[in-house]
């Protein structure tokens, strides 16, 4: 009895502080089961081995209501753990720019090119083009009809400059439990949403024969530090931003890294 006692202890003071790694557990049971939902109803292949994710409109619409919120979303949880920061150091801390490293600054460059590019394509394109297509119908010119797009194209650029300026001098404001779970949510559906269309896109890079063996895994050692940098990094910058800045320890931002890299490669792998 007293054995389980102290087992049960260790666990929990093995991940007391580690909210973040937990979150990146319940993050990939949830995003499985979004996998699950677009290979049943969004796929389309064109050949064996050339797939895409291609949103029915009613999934389309739901995802551009909830890239509607991800503004406040981003910014409210960059707010909620610049304050935690604040009280738990006591006012001492400062809070790390993205641009403190040329790596945090080209994840940062990435995410002005990547972010926008899947929403566009994978949201905003499949909502608006029936409303452009009937617009093209009322205008003189082709290209007027085309204006909605560029529109949110433009809009979906300048939200990513503010989250990088949300992250570079954040408010702050006390966390409200429901608030952040839904905040979060956005942001998991979003970005699972996302990882979907890369995974589907991109598969062929990160096929592994059978068995596993060390030479297949450093195969795909340079393509996958390449999507963890370029994609994986920047598509959940806001995200992995706040929950590196919470780990407060070294062991608690080792075992951060671990979950996150582990994430990555089961699910490009699976």
């Amino acid at each position: 009895m007293t054995t389980h006692i102290s087992t049960g202890f260790g666990l929990i003071s093995a991940f007391r502080g580690n909210k973040n790694a937990l979150l990146l557990i319940a993050f990939s049971f949830y995003y499985k089961w979004i996998e699950a939902l677009l290979l049943n109803t969004s796929i389309i292949t064109h050949q064996y081995i050339h797939k895409d994710i291609v949103l029915p409109y009613e999934l389309a619409t739901c995802a551009f209501f909830l890239l509607c919120l991800e503004g406040w979303a981003n910014r409210y949880i960059i707010e909620i753990e610049h304050f935690r920061l604040l009280k738990q150091a006591q006012d001492t801390a400062s809070w790390p720019a993205p641009t403190q490293t040329y790596y945090t600054a080209f994840v940062g460059l990435c995410s002005l090119l990547f972010r926008p590019f899947f929403r566009m394509t994978l949201i905003v394109i499949p909502v608006l083009t029936p409303f452009t297509e009937h617009l093209n119908d009322f205008t003189p010119v082709a290209w007027m009809s085309k204006v909605p797009l560029w529109t949110a194209g433009a809009w979906l650029l300048w939200s990513e400059l503010k989250v990088l300026f949300y992250l570079s001098k954040p408010a702050s404001q006390p966390p409200h439990f429901l608030k952040e779970a839904l905040a979060r949510w956005v942001l998991m559906t979003l970005l699972a949403l996302c990882m979907v269309t890369f995974k589907v896109g991109f598969r062929s890079f990160f096929w592994l024969p059978n068995p596993i063996t060390v030479q297949s895994l450093l195969t795909i050692l340079f393509p996958f530090s390449l999507f963890f940098t370029m994609f994986f990094l920047p598509l959940r910058l806001v995200e992995f931003w706040v929950d590196w800045v919470d780990c407060r320890t070294l062991s608690h931002k080792i075992i951060y890294i671990a979950s996150a890299v582990w994430l990555m490669f089961t699910i490009v792998t699976h």
